[in-house]
């Protein structure tokens, strides 16, 4: 299963002043309440694909990262992956009866 992920960019810093260049993204992201290693992002992307999601509850939260101070992590969002359930093909039995 893939996940993808896209955001806004802030201009602006928690105080209101303007943010001149974002570092890095942090990603943060758990899965099943077990927190995985954080994913670093370029800071001029605003998006992030997760292939090969588990299943489960993924939890994730996202952090700016400028001159070196992170900042706060944004609101969690949660996503459930669900199994891919793979059907057999029904097996037809067909017989013909040939009547004069």
């Amino acid at each position: 299963q893939t996940i993808e992920l896209t955001w806004t960019k802030s201009e602006l810093m928690n105080d209101g002043s303007t943010i001149e260049t974002i570092e890095k993204f942090n990603l943060y992201h758990s899965l099943n309440n077990v927190l995985q290693p954080a994913i670093e992002i370029n800071g001029n992307d605003t998006a992030q694909i997760i292939s090969n999601a588990g299943i489960g509850n993924h939890t994730f939260q996202i952090s700016t990262v400028e001159a070196g101070q992170e900042g706060e992590l944004s609101d969690p969002i949660s996503v459930h992956v669900l199994p891919v359930v793979k059907y057999k093909p029904i097996k037809m039995i067909l017989s013909i009866e040939l009547i004069e």
